[in-house]
Order: C-alpha cells, then structure tokens, then sequence
C-alpha cells in the first residue's frame, strides 16, 4: 500500500535540500508515490529573519509566508495544492535564542521555528501533514563535533514535539557522519564537511523516504 500515491510534496530546506536537486524530488516520487514534489531548497536558508528581514528564498519565515501566499518563486503554488510539507533547516543559523521563545520571535531560530509550523498548523488544517527533519553531523575547522550544533538540532526536534510533528534525526540516527573524524574517507560527505557525497545523498535521501511512510 503506498499511502502517497497520487499526493503532491513540498520540500523545503537549504542547500543540503537544495544541492540534491531533482534527483531528491525523483526519489521521493519514484519510492514513495507522490505525484509531484517540489524541491524547495535554497543556500544559506535558515529558520530565522534578519532583523525582521523575511526574504521569500533564503529564511522558513519567507518561505512559509509564501506557501501561505502563493509562491511566486516556485509557480504560484499554496499550501493546499500540497498532501505534505517537509522542513529541513538548521544548518545554517544567526541567533538561536531560547526554549521559551514565541511566534513574535522571528529573529531567533527558536521563535522562528514556532511562527512557522503553528501557521503551517492553522493554514494546513488537517489536509496538510508536516514533518521536521534535524540535519545529518557536520565538522568544524578542527575536525570535531560542535557541542552548539548538536543542542541546536535537540532544540529543533523539542519544538516541533512539542506541536506533536513528527520529526527525522539525521544527526542522532541518520548514519550520516564527517570525514574528517573517521576512517570512512569521502564515503559520505564532500571535502567541506557539510554538503553530501554520493553515498552520504543515497542515505539522506533513503531515511527520508522511509520516515514518510511512517505518517
């Protein structure tokens, strides 16, 4: 039974999303049934405004703001012309802020985050399923895990847990890791650290279409 036959699928992100191109948006149509799905990914994107700044490519407050709105960016689609929205931000953040953040902190990872999955809740209904996924392990210039990016992606998934979304752990449980602090060699990622490799892409995009079928 696949149980996104037919449905449509929007897929948001940076450029970890965005890198992957139509081969991501194929995977999840060849494997999972949709229709369509739309790759929306785009560099540098992070879940927070700059100083209120909400540009409609390059932060989930804009994006969110356009799906709502119509999308010009991505061929004048709504968000009840999608089954499913996907979030895959993270990577990149300015200010992440606090646990106790509200929607009117847009300037802050934390309050951005809220602003956008209670408008996805409320202008979704309940047509519209949402799921968070926590970015793979990246390496610093050292060749370590950062502490500060790992409490980020724990407060990810806390937020989105606690709208009762479901969300995909890539960095606790995506099999995804550096380079650079292993023997594995470009077995997963590129040389900067962050951008996947061949294989890194295969299982990033293997956990994700598993996941949805578990909505």
């Amino acid at each position: 039974l696949c149980i996104w036959a037919g449905k449509k699928l929007c897929m948001m992100g940076d450029s970890i999303t965005q890198y992957l191109g139509s081969d991501l948006a194929n995977y999840m149509i060849l494997h999972n049934g949709f229709d369509t799905a739309a790759n929306w990914g785009h560099a540098g994107t992070t879940w927070e405004t700059d100083n209120g700044a909400t540009k409609k490519d390059n932060t989930g407050v804009g994006m969110v703001n356009q799906l709502i709105a119509g999308a010009q960016l991505y061929g004048d689609t709504y968000i009840s012309d999608y089954d499913c929205v996907t979030i895959a931000l993270g990577t990149n953040m300015s200010t992440m802020g606090t646990i106790s953040d509200t929607k009117a902190d847009v300037d802050t990872m934390c309050g951005a985050m809220r602003y956008c999955l209670e408008n996805l809740l409320y202008w979704g209904r309940v047509n519209v399923s949402i799921g968070v996924i926590i970015p793979p392990q990246r390496a610093d210039n050292h060749g370590k895990l950062e502490g500060a990016y790992e409490e980020r992606c724990e407060l990810i998934k806390r937020i989105a847990h606690q709208y009762s979304i479901p969300t995909l752990d890539l960095y606790h449980e995506g099999q995804i890791v550096p380079d650079d602090i292993t023997d594995l060699g470009t077995m997963y990622y590129l040389g900067d650290g962050l951008h996947l490799g061949t294989n890194g892409a295969r299982q990033y995009m293997m956990k994700i279409s598993r996941w949805l079928n578990t909505f």
